[in-house]
C-alpha cells in the first residue's frame, strides 16, 4: 500500500515543532535571518541509475536521479518542489516547517520556518510554498503554534525567504472576516488565494468564524484583490469544506481557480474563481466521492480530473501475523477530460488495478499537448507514471517501478524537461 500523505501525517501527529533560533542581521540582504542547529555534513547514498531506466520507448529519457540532502526523519515531508532553475528544492514537514537546499548539496538543509497549524489550502493537499520566478527565494508564510500540539496563536503572515535560509516579512493581510488561515500561491509573482476566518478550529482556544470567506490577494503588496462568501452548504447539516484545487493565471494576469467542494450530500459542487468576476457553481458531476487531484488546462477551457482507482479489501498492517488475503482487483476510469463549463467528458481513460493505490496531482505541459498521471502499477510492484497525449488521452510512454512514495510531477517551464518527487528523491526526464 502506498505510504500516507503528507498531509494525512501532518494532521494525526502530536509531535514538537522545531524550536526557532535567535536571529540575526544580514547587512548584504537586508533579511531577517533565523540561525538553526543544523547536523555536520555527511555525504547522501545515491541511488543507481540503472535501476530506473525507462522499460518502454517513448519521448522521455532518464536524465538523473537524486537523493537530496534531508533530515533522516523525513516522515511527513511534503514532495520536493524544484526551483524554475532546477538547481535547487524545498519540501515542508508538517513538524519541523519548511527545509530549503541545493539538489547537488550534501550539506545540511536550512530551516528557516516552523510548522503551521493547517497547510492545505482549505482541507486539499496544498502548501502555503512557493519559487519565486527568478528562483532566488521561496514567497510563504510563518504561523505562531503551540508546542506539541501545533494549534495556531495567530494568524499567518506572509514572508519571503532567500535559499540561504534568511526571511523577510511581506505587508499583512488583513480581511474583516477573520485571521489570515490559509494561502496557495498562483503563479511565481505574489498573486494569491487566501482564507480569511475559516479554520478557528485550529485555534486554542476556538475561534468562532461567522463570515468564512475567500479571496483573490496580491501578497507582495499585502492587497485584497477580490473577496469572496464561503459557497454555503446544502441543508442544515451540511459544512462546506474545499478539498481540492487548482489555479493559474491567465493572459491577462488575472487568477483563474476551480475548486472541489463539499456541502451538498449528492456529491462533489464545483465552484470557478475568476478575478473580476463572481463566484459561481459549475455543472460538472463526477458522482459522490469528491476528487482532490485534476488540473486545469492552459487554456482554461477543460480539467483533467484523476480518479483514485484502487483495489478493494483488507489492509494488513507489515507487523501483522496474520496471513493478508490478496487485494481485489478493481476496473473502472483512471483519468478523464471534462469540459469546464458543461462536464462533458471529452476522453477518458479505464484500467485495472490489482493493488492498493492513490493517485497523485497530475500535471500538464506549459503548452497543453502532453500530461503525466499515475495509472495503475503493472504486476512489477511500485508506481507507475504515465505520459499521456492530452488530444486524446492516448498513453505514449510509461515510467514502471517508482517506489511507492513517488508523490509528485511536474513539467519545467519550458517542457523539456519533467520532474518526479517523493520523500528525498528527485527524477528528473529529457523530453525528446
Amino acid at each position: 500500500m502506498k505510504s500516507l500523505s503528507y498531509l494525512a501525517i501532518a494532521s494525526l501527529a502530536l509531535l514538537c515543532s522545531c524550536g526557532e533560533a535567535g536571529s540575526t542581521s544580514d547587512p548584504d540582504v537586508g533579511l531577517q535571518v533565523q540561525t538553526d542547529q543544523r547536523p555536520e555534513r555527511t555525504e547522501v547514498p545515491q541511488p543507481d541509475p540503472e535501476q530506473y531506466e525507462l522499460t518502454s520507448s517513448g519521448p522521455l529519457s532518464l536524465e538523473m536521479v537524486r537523493r537530496v540532502s534531508l533530515p533522516r526523519r523525513s516522515t511527513g515531508n511534503s514532495p520536493p518542489s524544484i526551483s524554475p532553475d532546477g538547481t535547487k528544492f524545498f519540501a515542508y514537514n508538517g513538524i519541523q516547517g519548511l527545509w530549503v537546499n541545493s539538489v547537488m548539496s550534501d550539506e545540511a538543509a536550512n530551516n528557516p520556518v516552523g510548522r503551521v497549524a493547517l497547510e492545505g489550502f482549505g482541507h486539499a493537499e496544498t502548501v502555503p510554498f512557493t519559487w519565486s520566478a527568478n528562483s532566488r527565494s521561496i514567497l510563504g508564510v510563518r504561523q505562531a503554534t503551540a508546542v506539541p500540539s501545533g494549534f495556531a496563536q495567530g494568524p499567518m503572515s506572509t514572508v519571503e525567504i532567500a535559499v540561504d535560509g534568511s526571511v523577510r516579512e511581506l505587508p499583512g493581510l488583513e480581511h474583516r472576516a477573520g485571521n489570515l488561515d490559509g494561502l496557495l500561491w498562483v503563479g511565481n509573482r505574489g498573486l494569491a488565494l487566501a482564507e480569511f476566518g475559516t479554520k478557528g478550529s485550529y485555534y486554542k482556544p476556538e475561534l468562532d468564524n461567522a463570515e468564512p470567506t475567500l479571496a483573490i490577494v496580491d501578497a507582495r503588496r499585502g492587497r485584497v484583490i477580490q473577496s469572496f462568501e464561503m459557497p454555503p452548504s446544502v441543508g442544515p447539516r451540511n459544512r462546506t469544506l474545499i478539498t481540492g484545487v487548482d489555479a493559474r493565471i491567465d493572459g491577462n494576469g488575472r487568477v483563474f481557480a476551480l475548486l472541489a467542494a463539499t456541502g451538498d450530500p449528492n456529491g462533489t459542487r464545483w465552484f470557478l474563481l475568476r478575478q473580476g468576476n463572481a463566484i459561481r457553481q459549475l455543472a460538472m458531476d463526477v458522482g459522490r466521492v469528491s476528487p482532490k487531484r485534476f488540473a486545469v488546462t492552459p487554456d482554461l477551457k477543460s480539467v483533467l480530473v484523476v480518479h483514485d482507482l484502487s483495489a478493494t479489501g483488507v489492509i494488513c498492517e507489515i507487523w501483522s501475523q496474520q496471513p493478508c488475503p490478496p487485494p481485489t482487483p478493481v476496473s473502472g476510469t483512471v483519468a478523464d477530460l471534462r469540459d469546464l463549463e458543461t462536464g462533458r467528458i471529452i476522453w477518458s481513460i479505464r484500467g485495472t488495478a490489482t493493488n492498493f493505490s492513490r493517485g497523485i496531482k497530475p500535471a500538464i505541459s506549459n503548452d497543453g499537448n502532453y500530461a503525466l498521471i499515475a495509472i495503475p502499477p503493472n504486476e512489477g510492484g511500485g508506481e507507475t507514471i504515465a505520459l499521456i497525449s492530452m488530444r486524446d488521452g492516448r498513453v505514449l510512454q510509461e515510467i514502471d517501478n517508482l517506489p511507492t512514495f513517488a508523490e509528485s510531477v511536474s513539467f519545467s517551464e519550458d517542457d523539456e524537461m519533467i520532474w518526479i518527487s517523493g520523500l528525498d528523491l528527485l527524477f528528473s526526464y529529457r523530453m525528446q
